[in-house]
């Protein structure tokens, strides 16, 4: 059982979703068990519109081969999960429009609109 709150411990929330996801088939179709997903309040608020807890605005410094690393603000790196080029939408610090990972409409939105898309009724 998974209690919640995925989205709002690192700026890695989406695809920490897939993976549970993937949990949860491979539970069904492997041993017909489950992997049951509970929403915190931060999937809820989500759900709502907000996005205060996409990922806390805190900059981090990551690693880049064995030189010296470069700092990368969590909230940016998060909300760039959701478009489909997230080099590009981390390089403009997560401004402009993108296309949105996993869209097919072929629309492009800031990093916020494809986050509100996959949480909203849409996604």
């Amino acid at each position: 059982i998974q209690l919640g709150d995925v989205v709002d411990y690192g700026e890695d929330g989406r695809d920490m979703y897939r993976f549970l996801w993937r949990l949860q088939d491979d539970a069904r179709m492997k041993s017909n068990g489950t992997v049951d997903l509970l929403l915190g309040n931060h999937e809820v608020l989500l759900l709502q519109g907000s996005l205060t807890y996409v990922a806390k605005e805190r900059w981090v410094e990551e690693p880049v081969g064995s030189g010296p690393g470069v700092w990368v603000n969590r909230r940016h790196k998060a909300l760039c999960s959701y478009v489909e080029d997230r080099k590009v939408c981390l390089q403009r610090q997560a401004l402009g429009y993108f296309k949105c990972a996993d869209d097919d409409d072929g629309l492009v939105r800031t990093p916020e609109g494809c986050v509100r898309r996959a949480w909203g009724k849409e996604g």
